[in-house]
């Protein structure tokens, strides 16, 4: 008895000073590396100034920036700077690094019946702008396993208010009235505040559309203040699709914005992950029973793209969804979707390839009938078992497709052969 407790009074002090170690042990700190974007609209300079802070830029070893067709010039900054032909590599030196840099705002675009148009402008009461031209494309290298978080900080004119894609967080700065977003991007590790902004005496409507499983959208509408923008009938409509469109691509954005505003802003529609611009004009529903409006919301929500001249597939899915979603909403009858593909026939009559580059209208068309054929190949091939959403779904994965990945995907989906997709139309665009 007497050695027993002898070996337990020597092991006592081994196991509590494991112990006591184990306590005080530090835990090891994830590696994170604080980005903070700021801008400053400067209207007189028709630009805007960025400012681009790194904290703990001892986890970032370069940022490599393609200035190729970018507006941002006159870079600075403490730390190294090098530029070779469209690429500027910037090595963050210090606990804290900041390069700063400017970039011209204004983007012509072809013309509003022989009036110049901008698909980004800034004006003395308002800019409208796209992130991803205020902070170039860049490929990070950082210490392994480092990500970073981000914010957006704006700097604004006395009256301006600003809106964005990205969820707003309390302001940073010593006012606490600076405008701030947090910007996060779980495909990166280096987050950019992409998509579209608008900035200036703006008026917005905002809605929180339920979906399923008490998952919900905010969806915000802005444009600057006496435009012509339906800012209500664009909620109002959201309203109406979103359910559809959850049901036909599994997944919604938790925040969206839409902008738009009158002439000189160019007459057309343009999307981004987060976001769209619409033009003012543009009437949510048009008169051959097609819809701009669903179409943006389609190429915002699916994200699918087409390699080099594969953009019918984009485009062709956002044109054919943008009447089947409102059909399947009971805002269409069968006998007027009956009829919209009809048009799209004649429309597209003399189209015999559907490869381009950019897809025109008629090419658009061309894609529409294709998709709409598409999808009733699928239904009969799988007995109803699948549907084109379900295609639509799996290219929304891969994001940047071609007709191979149709193909591919028809099968895997269906375990058949797709007739539709071996069209002369289709072939010649390989």
């Amino acid at each position: 008895m007497r050695i027993r407790h002898y070996a337990v009074l020597l092991l006592t002090p081994f196991f509590c000073c494991c112990a006591i170690h184990a306590e005080t042990k530090p835990l090891a700190e994830p590696l994170q590396y604080a980005l903070e974007y700021r801008f400053k609209p400067r209207p007189e300079e028709k630009s805007i100034d960025v400012t681009l802070s790194v904290e703990h830029a001892e986890l970032v070893r370069k940022l490599d920036f393609n200035l190729k067709n970018s507006r941002c010039y006159d870079f600075r900054s403490q730390a190294g700077l090098t530029r070779v032909g469209d690429r500027l590599a910037w090595l963050p030196e210090g606990s804290t690094a900041v390069l700063k840099y400017r970039c011209s705002v204004n983007s012509e675009r072809e013309s509003n019946g022989g009036s110049k148009a901008y698909d980004a402008i800034i004006t003395p009461n308002y800019t409208l702008f796209r992130g991803d031209d205020m902070v170039p494309s860049v490929r990070s290298f950082t210490r392994k396993g480092a990500k970073s978080s981000a914010t957006l900080v704006f700097d604004l004119p006395e009256g301006w208010s600003v809106n964005t894609g990205w969820t707003r967080t309390k302001p940073t700065d010593k006012g606490g009235k600076a405008p701030t977003f947090k910007i996060e991007n779980g495909e990166r590790n280096f987050d950019r505040p992409t998509g579209w902004m608008l900035a200036g005496k703006i008026a917005t409507r905002r809605e929180v559309i339920l979906l399923s499983g008490d998952r919900r959208s905010r969806v915000a509408v802005s444009a600057p203040e006496g435009s012509g923008m339906r800012r209500m009938d664009i909620l109002v409509y959201a309203q109406i699709l979103w359910p559809k469109m959850e049901a036909a691509f599994g997944r919604m954005p938790e925040k969206v914005l839409i902008v738009g505003g009158d002439d000189p802003l160019w007459r057309g529609g343009l999307s981004a992950p987060n976001s769209f611009y619409m033009h003012a004009a543009r009437p949510i529903v048009s008169e051959n029973g097609t819809s701009a409006l669903a179409h943006e919301f389609v190429h915002m929500v699916t994200r699918i793209r087409g390699k080099k001249n594969f953009d019918w597939i984009a485009e062709g899915i956002a044109e054919f969804y943008s009447v089947e979603l409102l059909y399947r909403a009971g805002g269409i009858s069968s006998n007027r979707r009956e009829r919209i593909l009809e048009a799209q026939k004649k429309r597209a009559a003399h189209i015999r390839t559907l490869s381009a580059h950019e897809s025109s209208g008629a090419n658009t068309a061309a894609a529409y009938v294709l998709f709409y054929t598409l999808d009733a190949e699928v239904r009969a091939v799988s007995q109803g078992k699948y549907t084109l959403d379900d295609i639509v779904r799996e290219l929304m994965v891969r994001r940047k497709v071609d007709t191979r990945d149709l193909v591919n995907t028809f099968t895997f989906i269906t375990g058949g052969v797709s007739k539709v997709l071996q069209s002369e139309r289709v072939r010649g665009s390989e």
